[in-house]
């Protein structure tokens, strides 16, 4: 042995056990340090992450079910979300309103639901709205928090379809004017929708006809009174001519399009794009569904959509298409396999543009569209995230845009509710352990 390594090998021998044990605490620490990520500024980080619930209605049209609804609001009393239970019957579920306090989530009221999920808006004052339909009719409940504390107001809903099967949608802008829409028909099919003016407090109520019902419609209303629609066509394959493929759902999802009006009271929704998947006798299987969308500064539509037919082979994969106001297809890409099928789109309040995946990754940069080069894997715990995927803080719940964004998502068949809050830039650079 060299006269290098013959000293230092004596001297651990030598040394006490106080000593030994010291260096064995040392060097675990370092190689803690050494495994810890590192983050930048710039690096999204989950810093907060909580069960809401683990007793959220299951099963078609419990609570995870939809994806298009507004579930979570952060407004200046704190972080909200709303979520279904089971019910006298699967027709009778119903809401519950929980506040984040102290770092746990305290239900603060409750009200019946109807079949599907609520939604859950914020006016700019921090007045909470949801958005249900009880017995086959939407309501709406009011409330401020105050002292810890929240009364809700119920009251109806005018000019909307009635029945169980609404596919409720809502959307605020930043001034507070609200809209809500339904989904009825089949061939042919309407939204009926109605608008709140937060000035008046008086509704305007309108259908827009369609050839085929469309429904799980994205709705966002702007500053300017104008309206933005993304909805995907949900018919019987016998409605289109189709014949269903073996095994396949009753319905087929294979057409989006999107709506626009300057202000529906006076100027129609108007369609002005669509995109469709046909099945052909070699790929029967067809699908091109909404998933998600985001309208920017600059008044374009980018949508995450859900794609499979030809060019896939029985596949399915993810896109991201970009429109312009007039519904002029800037842009259509395919998305990384790795964020996987159920991703949203958003923007912080520098104006960069973030792509929330199902798979915990996060793709930052980019202040024209989402940018795939730059990818972050979110401490988000074990468990899955579940159809129909995330339900995050965005300005059409009525949430302003800043350097945090708030999510939930549902898990364990749809029984959990998983809250998170990511940090996209700034701020301590720890990241917060916590798991569910």
């Amino acid at each position: 042995m060299s006269d290098y390594t013959q000293p230092a090998t004596l001297s651990i021998v030598k040394r006490d056990a106080s000593t030994s044990g010291r260096l064995l605490i040392l060097i675990a620490i370092l190689g803690f340090i050494l495994t810890c990520p590192v983050f930048s500024d710039d690096d999204p980080r989950v810093i907060a992450l909580d069960v809401v619930t683990s007793n959220a209605a299951t099963g078609d049209g419990g609570n995870a079910w939809g994806g298009h609804q507004c579930r979570i609001v952060r407004t200046s009393d704190g972080v909200f979300t709303a979520y279904t239970v089971s019910g006298k019957n699967d027709m009778s579920r119903e809401w519950r309103l929980a506040w984040r306090q102290d770092d746990k989530w305290k239900v603060v009221a409750a009200g019946l639901a109807g079949r599907e999920p609520v939604n859950l808006l914020a006016s700019p004052d921090g007045t909470l709205q949801v958005i249900g339909w009880p017995e086959g009719k939407a309501v709406r409940w009011t409330g401020k928090p105050s002292g810890g504390k929240i009364t809700m107001t119920e009251s109806p809903v005018p000019g909307l379809s009635e029945g169980h099967w609404p596919y409720g949608s809502a959307g605020i802008d930043k001034t507070g004017l609200l809209c809500v829409l339904s989904s009825e028909g089949e061939k042919p099919g309407a939204f009926r929708w109605a608008m709140l003016d937060p000035q008046s407090n008086e509704w305007t109520t309108g259908i827009v006809p369609q050839d085929y019902r469309h429904c799980y419609t994205y709705v966002i209303p702007d500053a300017k009174g104008s309206l933005a629609l993304v909805s995907t066509r949900d018919v019987r394959w016998k409605m289109l001519g189709y014949t269903k493929p073996k095994d396949q759902f009753e319905y087929v999802f294979n057409e989006f399009s999107g709506w626009r009006s300057g202000n529906p009271a006076s100027d129609p929704l108007r369609k002005i794009f669509s995109l469709e998947e046909k099945p052909t006798d070699r790929d029967p299987v067809a699908m091109c569904s909404a998933q998600d969308v985001w309208l920017d500064s600059k008044d374009r539509l980018h949508v995450f959509y859900r794609r499979a037919g030809k060019g896939t082979g029985w596949g399915e994969e993810g896109r991201y298409a970009v429109f312009s106001p007039g519904g002029k297809m800037l842009s259509d890409e395919k998305t990384p396999w790795s964020a996987g099928l159920m991703c949203r789109i958003f923007q912080d309040d520098r104006g960069r543009f973030y792509f929330l995946g199902s798979d915990k990754v996060i793709y930052n940069g980019g202040t024209e569209g989402v940018s795939f080069k730059n990818k972050t894997k979110l401490k988000l715990g074990r468990e899955l995230v579940e159809e129909a995927g995330y339900g995050i803080s965005a300005p059409r719940t009525g949430t302003a845009l800043g350097n945090i964004l708030d999510v939930v998502f549902p898990s364990a068949g749809g029984a959990k509710w998983i809250y998170a809050r990511i940090l996209l830039y700034g701020g301590d650079a720890q990241p917060v352990r916590a798991k569910p």
